[in-house]
Parts: structure tokens; sequence; C-alpha cells
């Protein structure tokens, strides 16, 4: 009665013997949409090991999918899943009052589109595969491994959490890999991992605390994605770090959060140091670097063989926030 899976014109058949069950292909639909479910008991007859495999396949609209599990994180997610999930249930657990499922979900994403700045977005006509496995103890713990493309994740949640806290727990995010990534003993998410480029000016304009049209768009459509998660800590390597005229290379990034605000430390080519983000908007932005190359950054702003621009006569930073900027070692070349 607790779970919102409802199916409904079943139809197929299953057959019984004293150690097994099994049934293929059963059709029902979920969601006023068709799936096709297949039911099997593996390793019959060995009361420790043998346990009976449900199977299931079916493309489900992402808007029903947030009508049946309300999050934030469903306003940047569109159009339809295909899905294959199997789930495992020990047989000798049956009669426990509570039961820890195996489940393994695999899609390759075609048909949905993220609507989130790169590398994270993907359009509907784009491949992307997701295979993602773990437990379930219903309405107790969850367990997540696995990939989204080449996003890594080994999560930690605990399902069934009031709409003003995250079910996310904890966990493992890295950016740019193959495998999950290994689970760690921080307390709360650590993110780290590399990517070739970033360009931060989308992901600004988007999640931005300057009062853009997009980000009152997204607090107007009752986003609470990224409210109460977890402590967040991590380390990021960037190729090349694109913010609009400038960019940086060979960027590494580390984030920790504080009771007040959070601290960004970067190291790059052109410079390294710290930035303060306040947990106010009223207090402005600390930027203590230890070192910057002026020479760097002048010869991207005035590429070989042009003229120095004329001052007042462009303007390249828009919506600069109030700052407090300090520099130890402020270079030439």
């Amino acid at each position: 009665a607790d779970t919102p899976l409802e199916l409904s014109g079943l139809s197929g058949a299953v057959d019984f013997t004293e150690q097994s069950i099994s049934a293929r292909p059963v059709r029902a639909r979920l969601w006023g949409q068709p799936v096709q479910i297949g039911i099997a008991t593996r390793n019959a007859g060995t009361d420790q090991d043998s346990f009976t495999r449900i199977e299931a396949e079916s493309t489900t609209p992402l808007a029903e999918l947030a009508r049946q599990a309300p999050s934030g994180l469903w306003q940047y997610l569109g159009g339809q899943f295909g899905w294959q999930l199997a789930v495992d249930l020990p047989n000798r657990d049956l009669n426990r009052e509570s039961v820890t499922l195996g489940y393994r979900l695999t899609s390759d994403l075609k048909g949905v589109a993220i609507d989130l700045p790169a590398p994270l977005g993907k359009s509907p006509r784009q491949d992307r595969k997701l295979d993602l496995s773990g437990t379930l103890t219903p309405g107790r713990a969850m367990t997540l491994n696995g990939l989204v493309g080449d996003l890594g994740l080994t999560l930690a949640l605990q399902p069934g959490q009031s709409k003003d806290r995250s079910p996310l727990t904890g966990g493992h995010i890295r950016l740019g890999t193959s495998s999950a990534p290994p689970a760690t003993e921080h307390h709360g998410l650590l993110v780290d991992g590399t990517l070739k480029t970033l360009d931060v000016q989308p992901w600004l304009a988007r999640f931005g605390s300057d009062g853009t049209q997009s980000a009152r768009r997204d607090k107007t459509r009752g986003s609470t994605a990224l409210a109460h998660l977890p402590r967040i800590e991590g380390q990021l390597s960037i190729g090349r770090l694109e913010l609009g005229d400038l960019h940086l290379s060979k960027t590494t990034l580390g984030l920790q959060q504080h009771s007040d605000g959070s601290t960004i430390r970067i190291r790059a080519n052109e410079l390294a140091g710290d930035i303060r983000l306040p947990s106010s908007n009223a207090a402005p932005l600390a930027i203590q670097l230890e070192r910057l190359d002026l020479g760097a950054v002048a010869r991207q702003l005035t590429p070989a063989g042009q003229p120095a621009p004329v001052k007042g006569s462009g303007e390249r930073v828009q919506r600069v926030p109030s700052l407090d900027l300090r520099v130890e070692d402020l270079r030439w070349g």
C-alpha cells in the first residue's frame, strides 16, 4: 500500500514448482504505459543462495515519474525514459519483516532531455549509457552505484524523507570516469574527477544568485533540488576553464563548505588563491590570491597583433558582484 508501483491489465502464465517460480512474458500496464515482466527463480534448491529475479522493461514519461516521486531534480529532465530493471529478492528473506532487494537499472537515455549546461546536459536525440545497481531496503535505506555517461556515482540514500530534507545522505560523485568511484568515509558528498574543459558562464547564468531571469524561473518552479543536500567537498582538475573572454589553463578547483559560506581553492597557470563565497548575498565576495599573472591575462584580452582596447570601448564583464580582492604576488609575465 505504501508503494507507487501499481500494475493493471495483467496477462500471462505463471508456473510454480515446490522450489521455483517462472513467468515470461507477463504483460501489464504501469502508470498507463505497457510493461513486460519476467520472473524466474535462480539457484533453486539451495536455501541460502536461491533468489527470485523479476525483470521489467518499459518506457515512462518523465513527467509521470515526477508525479509519482516528487523532487526538484525532475525539473531538469524531460521526455520519455526507456528502461530495463532487474530486481533480486532473496528467498531466505521472504518471511522477514524487512527484506533487502538487489537491483540493476539500465537505459541508453535516448529520448531523455537533460536541461543543464555542458557537460551534464543532453538532447533527446543523444544516447548516454545509464547503468546503476545497488540495494534497497524499502522505507529504510538505499545504495546506488554505477555510471551515467562518464559520471560515476556511489551514493547512500534514505527513501521516504520529508519534502524539506534530501534523501541523499552522502556518497561519492566522480566526473570523467569509466567506473563507479570507490566508497568513501567522507561525511557528506565528495565530488572529484577531471574535465577537459568547463565553460562557467552558462552555469552562472542558470544558477547564479545575481537575480538572472533563469535563476528566478527555476525558483518559481519550486526547485529545492540543490537545497538540504549533505555537506559537499571535493576537487576537480580542468584542462581549460572558460570564463567568458578569459580562460584558465591546467586548473585545479577545491571546494570546502563552512557554516558561513564556502571556499573555492583555485590553482592554475595564471593565478592561485582562495575565493570565499558568503552565505548571504549582501556580503562581498572575498578573493585572496597568492599570485596573479597580469601579463597572461592581458594577452588573452589583447591578442597579438591587435591594438590595446580603448578604455570604455567595450564591456566584457557584466553584473560584477561586490568583492574584496587582495593579491600577494602580482606579476607581469
